[in-house]
């Protein structure tokens, strides 16, 4: 098993679904599926988010992501996309819940885990599939399982002023993709 420090380098050095900064999503134009794009800074430290996505059925169907700023900023939004691809939309508030409570130092820091109830890719245990990349990153095979790089981003506890790197991507989701 990884460390934890181990998966965020990894996702900061090798993101999931990264994009340039010009990028233009190929669905743009497109009818029949919901996608959006949205774009969050945090004015404390200058990271920023910015995220394009795209449902189909009420699921997210695609999402990329261009962060810039701190390692954290970039793991978590390569987590993010890495996470939420086949997630139901509806879910996405209880996800974003989920990361804020696993982020913050409670009395009950030992059992804040991801919650299983999410079920889907979160729950799954089994290794990602190689991405081909859009725009940017190259394809490459992630031996974590997304419910343990999800778990990764509680390192935060320690460092409450770094909490919103984690955070900001999650926030930037749960602002842009309507719940049905």
């Amino acid at each position: 098993m990884k460390s934890y420090d181990d998966i965020l380098i990894h996702h900061a050095k090798h993101p999931v679904h990264a994009v340039e900064r010009e990028f233009h999503a190929p669905w743009e134009g497109s009818t029949g599926a919901q996608s959006g794009y949205i774009e969050h800074r945090n004015r404390s430290c200058g990271d920023v988010v910015r995220l394009w996505w795209r449902t189909e059925n009420g699921v997210i169907a695609d999402v990329f992501h261009h962060a810039s700023g701190c390692m954290l900023c970039k793991a978590s939004a390569s987590i993010l996309c890495e996470a939420v691809r086949g997630v139901a939309q509806e879910r996405i508030p209880e996800l974003v819940q989920a990361v804020e409570r696993i982020t913050l130092k409670t009395a009950a820091d030992d059992q804040a885990k991801v919650p299983s109830e999410l079920g889907g890719r979160l729950a799954k245990s089994q290794p990602t599939k190689p991405e081909t990349p859009v725009g940017g990153s190259e394809p490459m095979r992630l031996q974590t399982p997304v419910s343990e790089s999800v778990q990764a981003l509680s390192q935060v506890r320690d460092f409450p002023t770094r909490r919103k790197c984690i955070t900001l991507a999650w926030e930037a989701l749960a602002a842009s993709v309507p719940v049905d």
